[in-house]
């Protein structure tokens, strides 16, 4: 992504969350209906990770809605249906111009997960922070906590597999009376 484009989201993104006015709040794991899904690996070796990650949400009678940025074409590694968005769905100004991404925005998750393990995530800033989600949960990153209600710190070296294991702990140790 070009740096006047990168610059224009981020200031996008920032002034949007300051204006959202969302009701937030956290679920049981086991009350938990409908989970979103938004990843992002450029390590082929995660992507089993991935396809196990689903499966489990699956077999725990979630339905499991899924998307992911793409910045080149590649084969399909996964084992689940998802939707994608490119560089060129998303305006100067942040606006997202897909409609599958939009239709993912304007779903009411329970659950969110944004699964990645990369540095930057500004493509999925506008989508984190227009969504309709109960709660948000992703990879600790210094000056994001606005984009998630809980945030799972994992070090640098870790990959995807550890923030899936470490993720689905902590969202299966929520319980409410």
């Amino acid at each position: 992504m070009n740096g006047i484009k990168k610059y224009l989201l981020n200031f996008r993104n920032k002034h949007f969350l300051k204006r959202i006015d969302l009701l937030r709040k956290t679920l049981n794991y086991q009350d938990v209906k409908s989970v979103g899904v938004i990843f992002l690996t450029h390590d082929e070796q995660m992507h089993e990770h991935l396809n196990n990650f689903v499966k489990k949400m699956k077999d725990d009678k979630k339905n499991v809605t899924a998307i992911t940025y793409f910045d080149r074409l590649h084969d399909n590694p996964y084992l689940f249906r998802y939707d994608f968005f490119t560089e060129k769905d998303i305006s100067l100004f942040g606006e997202v111009k897909c409609r599958e991404t939009e239709q993912f925005i304007n779903t009411e998750f329970d659950y969110l997960y944004c699964i990645s393990t990369e540095a930057e995530i500004d493509v999925f800033e506008p989508i984190l922070a227009k969504c309709k989600a109960k709660c948000r949960i992703g990879n600790y990153r210094e000056s994001k906590e606005t984009l998630f209600e809980l945030m799972i710190h994992i070090k640098q070296e870790q990959n995807i597999d550890i923030l899936i294991q470490e993720m689905l702990r902590y969202t299966q140790a929520i319980r409410f009376n």
